[in-house]
């Protein structure tokens, strides 16, 4: 019994708290006025209480007003939809809190990138490294030097390598094929190391049998 008339008290409490907000009616004519000035105004020709925090938005910024028989939803949707905010009626407290920024669950889009290596010549190359840079994904080329890799950042480069031939990196960022020709490592004069003669080695001309 005693629990009964405990929520029926509750309701009855709820029901009048939101039949205040809802019949509730304000004339309001202000120029050139802040947000503050404007809820302390509403508190004063009214039993709305405002709670929030000055720095969840500017509540300094100017702004004119005239509404006639206005609920507080229809005045708050007007005065505060530029504001990144959101508020809620509790009897008559008016509590305006910062909104939540979005929380984005969206995994990034990835894709499947094909193509073929060939050299210089035009001959395919089996075996090449085909790697996302920054990443352990990759492949190698088969016998026809064809390639195919898959789960690619839409915003990724293909790092192409393979002995004796140079290392090329290529942006896919809009394909979704990349052929590759990749040019012969070259060897430049003073790359090339001469080993001298081992000291106790005899010169040509002594040599036996010369």
């Amino acid at each position: 019994m005693k629990l009964t008339i405990i929520l029926l008290i509750g309701f009855m409490m709820t029901v009048s708290a939101n039949s205040y907000s809802q019949k509730t009616r304000l004339d309001i004519n202000l120029s050139n006025t802040t947000l503050k000035s404007l809820f302390g105004y509403i508190e004063q020709n009214s039993e709305f209480v405002f709670l929030y925090r000055s720095e969840d938005f500017d509540t300094a910024k100017k702004l004119s007003i005239d509404l006639k028989d206005a609920s507080i939803n229809q005045i708050l949707d007007l005065v505060l939809k530029n504001e990144k905010v959101v508020y809620d009626v509790y009897e008559r407290q008016v509590v305006i809190r910062k909104a939540l920024e979005p929380v984005n669950t969206q995994q990034p889009q990835k894709k499947v990138i094909s193509g073929t290596v060939r050299d210089s010549k035009g001959v395919s190359l089996p075996g090449v490294n085909v790697v996302v840079k920054g990443t352990t994904i990759g492949t190698v080329t088969d016998s026809d030097g064809n390639y195919t890799i898959a789960s690619v950042p839409t915003i990724a480069t293909l790092v192409f390598s393979f002995i004796g031939m140079q290392t090329k990196e290529i942006a896919v960022e809009g394909k979704t094929s990349v052929n590759v020709v990749l040019g012969e490592t070259t060897v430049g004069v003073e790359e090339v190391i001469v080993n001298p003669l081992p000291r106790d080695m005899p010169s040509r001309g002594n040599w036996p049998g010369i």
